[in-house]
């Protein structure tokens, strides 16, 4: 699914900056000051996820980003979740796809991604 709304979802940021000034930390400082287009986004168990230009991947909660990890060297253009599974595949501008899955850490609720599978899709296309 491609975002329409990148333009929005970059002044959602802008504004939780502005609410939020003076009463953050430094890492929710960083992720608060990220301007970046996200190419695509995705919904996997309840947890959006967006893809941005800069070849990483964002995990949001309650309207903010909590995770950011980086995925792909450039531009990641497509993001696919499978809710049933749980996994989702992203797929970099360098041709390379990679096959992921949500963790929730029980006790603290604290989510991030795991890195299943790497494929290159680029090599098996030069040979």
């Amino acid at each position: 699914m491609v975002c329409q709304d990148s333009e929005m979802i970059n002044t959602v940021l802008k504004n939780k900056q502005a609410q939020k000034k003076g009463k953050m930390n430094a890492i929710d400082e960083e992720l608060e000051n990220i301007f970046v287009t996200f190419l695509s986004l995705g919904f996997i168990q309840d947890t959006l996820i967006t893809a941005g230009d800069d070849g990483y991947l964002y995990i949001w909660e309650h309207e903010r980003i909590i995770r950011r990890i980086f995925a792909h060297e450039g531009s990641i253009f497509a993001l696919d979740c499978n809710q049933k599974l749980g996994f989702l595949a992203s797929g970099g501008i360098e041709g390379i796809v990679i096959l992921w899955r949500l963790l929730v850490e029980p006790r603290s609720n604290i989510k991030s991604l795991d890195k299943l599978k790497v494929y290159n899709l680029r090599k098996n296309l030069d040979s």
